[in-house]
C-alpha cells in the first residue's frame, strides 16, 4: 500500500511538471516564430531596398551615358567617357575603367545636375 501512495504521488507531480514543459514549449515556440517573422521581414525589406538603389543606379547610368554620347550615336565611347571622367576629377583608364562599377550615386548626380542646367 505504501508504494501504491508512491505511485499516485509520483503521478500527479509529473502531471503539473508535464503542463510546465508544454507552456515552456508553446513559449519558446512563439518566441522562435515571432524571431523568424522579424527577420523574414527585416531581409526583405533590405531587399526591396537593394532593389530601389539598384534600380535608381541604372537609370542615373543610362541618363549619363545618353549626355555623354556627345555625336548622339547611341554608342558612349572611350573618348567620351573620358570627357565624364575629367569633369568629375577621376582618372580614366581605357583598358580597366568601368563607369558602370567605377561612378558613384554621387558623382552621376553632380555630373547630371551640371549638365541638365
Amino acid at each position: 500500500m505504501g508504494e501504491e501512495k508512491l505511485d499516485n504521488k509520483g503521478e500527479q507531480e509529473r502531471i503539473p511538471f508535464q503542463k510546465k514543459v508544454k507552456r515552456r514549449m508553446r513559449i519558446l515556440n512563439s518566441l522562435v516564430v515571432g524571431g523568424l517573422g522579424l527577420w523574414t521581414i527585416c531581409v526583405v525589406g533590405n531587399l526591396i531596398d537593394d532593389y530601389k538603389v539598384k534600380k535608381g543606379r541604372k537609370e542615373l547610368y543610362q541618363e549619363v551615358r545618353s549626355i555623354a554620347n556627345i555625336n548622339k550615336d547611341n554608342i558612349t565611347d572611350n573618348y567620351e567617357w573620358a570627357n565624364v571622367y575629367e569633369f568629375l576629377g577621376l582618372e580614366y583608364d581605357i583598358h580597366y575603367s568601368d563607369p558602370k562599377k567605377d561612378l558613384s550615386l554621387e558623382e552621376m548626380k553632380k555630373y547630371l545636375d551640371y549638365h541638365k542646367n
